[in-house]
């Protein structure tokens, strides 16, 4: 099973322990969709990469970094395109009324041929 996972919270080494678990599953792969770094207060949190082993890290930009509410990715749609073409299943690792969820729906329901 293709799988695209979506997270800003795996810009953190740490965190990424549980997408090597998911990419270790029997007939999975798994790419993970992460912003280059994000924006917390004044500072950033940049990328690491400690647990990386068995899937594809893509790095993307990210429209409005550090704001929890209303962040979205670009190039999320060419990122599907790559992942796979005849519909990938998403794992949004976010909230449900974020913005960034919503594109995913949005983009799922165009390459289903169903309204979101």
């Amino acid at each position: 099973m293709r799988v695209l996972m979506i997270s800003k919270a795996l810009v953190v080494g740490a965190y990424q322990r549980k997408a090597e678990e998911l990419a270790g599953l029997p007939g999975m792969e798994l790419t993970v969709a992460v912003p280059p770094y994000w924006r917390e207060g004044g500072h950033r949190l940049y990328l690491e990469r400690a647990y990386t082993a068995g899937y594809e890290l893509a790095v993307l930009p990210m429209v409005l970094n550090g704001h929890y509410h209303v962040h979205a990715y670009r190039r999320l749609a060419a990122l599907f395109d790559i992942v796979a073409p005849d519909g990938p299943k998403a794992l949004i690792h976010s909230f449900r009324y974020l913005v960034s969820s919503r594109s995913v729906v949005v983009l799922l329901g165009c390459r289903s041929g169903e309204a979101p």
